[in-house]
């Protein structure tokens, strides 16, 4: 996995330097996507919401390191980034509890066995999205991930993937479906009992 960029522009960080050299002709195209990501910089700084931020520096990385795309600064980070943070929203809008999901990605990560191991086996879990090629490496899982992240959080058995995110989604939904639940509100009324408990 590359170096991670930080968001920053005193100064510039050299890839994002030599990023903007490989997709500019002339010195006047280079000032405009410098400029580009300088104004992405600003947008950074001012935003509190800590996975737009993430989603943010995910976007960055994914600029500079992947070779999927090709994209200029003035548009990955303004057009694009506008994509990446709606499907942020959406994810979160989707996302059951966090410690719910997390307790049911542990009991899936560590159900699986390999033979001639003899015992089961907490895989590594990896994620990524289509703004994003993080790993999974280097930030708590779930709790540092965006919603995106937790959604597409998988296990990698060789050449297989088996969709932790994806599978608990329908394990919860069907719960739900079934039986007439409704997991975040249930959260949110244990988060109540416990907060009135400390407070006795």
């Amino acid at each position: 996995m590359s170096a991670s960029i930080e968001v920053t522009d005193d100064p510039v960080p050299v890839p994002v330097i030599e990023y903007c050299k490989s997709v500019t002709m002339n010195k006047l195209q280079f000032d405009a996507e410098v400029a580009a990501y300088k104004h992405f910089v600003a947008r950074y700084r001012k935003q509190r919401d800590r996975q737009k931020r993430q989603v943010m520096a995910n976007m960055l990385q994914y600029l500079v390191y992947s070779t999927e795309h090709g994209m200029k600064p003035s548009h990955a980070l303004t057009d694009a980034l506008e994509s990446a943070l709606e499907e942020e929203k959406e994810a979160k809008r989707q996302m059951y509890p966090l410690p719910l999901h997390q307790s049911i990605a542990n009991v899936l990560t560590s159900s699986t066995h390999t033979k001639g191991r003899g015992q089961t086996t907490n895989w590594k879990m990896h994620t990524g999205t289509f703004y994003s090629e993080f790993n999974g490496a280097g930030r708590h899982w779930f709790s540092d991930w965006t919603a995106g992240e937790v959604l597409g959080s998988h296990v990698s058995f060789g050449s297989h993937r088996f969709h932790i995110g994806g599978a608990t989604q329908r394990i919860l939904k069907l719960l739900e479906d079934r039986y007439g639940l409704n997991f975040n509100q249930l959260e949110k009324d244990r988060q109540a009992r416990k907060k009135a408990r400390t407070m006795e």
